[in-house]
Formats: C-alpha cells, structure tokens, sequence
C-alpha cells in the first residue's frame, strides 16, 4: 500500500507540476506577469502585452504562434545538461519604435526548501541562459548584444 501512495502522490505531483506550467504559461497570466515584473514593457498594458505574446511551448504543446521558445534544455560542455520550466523571449517595442528582446524564465517550484538554495539556483540558470546566448545574441567582437534574462 505504501508503494501504491507513493506512485499515486509521484503522478499527481507530476500532473499538478504540468498544470503550473499551463495555467503560468496562459497568455492572459503571462501577460499580467510581464506587464509586473518586466521593466521594459511597463509603458504597455495588459492587453497590448497580451498581443505580442508569441508561441509560448510548454512541453512540446504550442500554446500561441509568435511567443519564442528558445531551448527548452541547455547543455553546456563540461556542465552537464539543465531542463527549463518554461524559457523563452519576446521582443518588446520600445516608445522610440527600437524592439529590445529580452529573456523569460520561469521556474516552477513546489518544494521551498529543497536541500539548497533556490536563488542560488537561479543565480546558476540566469548563467547559463546568459553563456547560451553566446554566438546567437553576442560573441567577443559584441559583449552588448547580450540579453537581459528575467528569472522568476
């Protein structure tokens, strides 16, 4: 009975981490999350953040067509191999008519205390987001074409 507990509390577990990921990866909570906590989208509302929002992927399930996913797994030579909850990027249109892109990370946590800390492991995704846009955002003729990352 106890192995049976376990499985059972294992898959809800798992179903209620995907639903996280469905309700967070929502256009109309993305877009409250952005218009929040984003600053280079805070001159737009909530409806206009909404709009711009293309091809969100949570798994392989395509939610809108124009919010980008960028790897959902990053592998880093030497560092082993990291899966994201939900990464992706958008590029905001900016009073001056200029596009910034910017990073969006989202972890999803159930467990608050999971042995370490979960802002250093922040801390160590944000790092390897930012060294994986290396030959794609930047290189070292262009360290500015680095891109912010937002992790929340």
């Amino acid at each position: 009975m106890e192995t049976i507990n376990k499985i059972t509390t294992s898959k809800q577990t798992t179903m209620y981490d995907h639903l996280c990921k469905m309700i967070i990866g929502n256009e109309e909570v993305l877009s409250r999350i952005i218009k929040a906590a984003v600053d280079e989208a805070n001159h737009l509302n909530v409806e206009e953040i909404r709009r711009l929002i293309k091809g969100v992927h949570i798994g392989d399930l395509i939610v809108n067509p124009h919010f980008h996913l960028v790897d959902k797994k990053g592998f880093i030579k030497d560092e082993g191999m990291v899966y994201y909850d939900i990464l992706c990027y958008i590029d905001v249109p900016q009073e001056d008519g200029k596009n910034i892109r910017v990073y969006l990370y989202v972890e999803i946590q159930n467990n608050p205390y999971p042995g370490y800390s979960i802002i250093t492991r922040g801390y160590a995704y944000v790092s390897r987001i930012v060294s994986e846009q290396w030959g794609s955002e930047y290189d070292d003729k262009n360290y500015d074409g680095m891109k912010k990352v937002y992790s929340l």
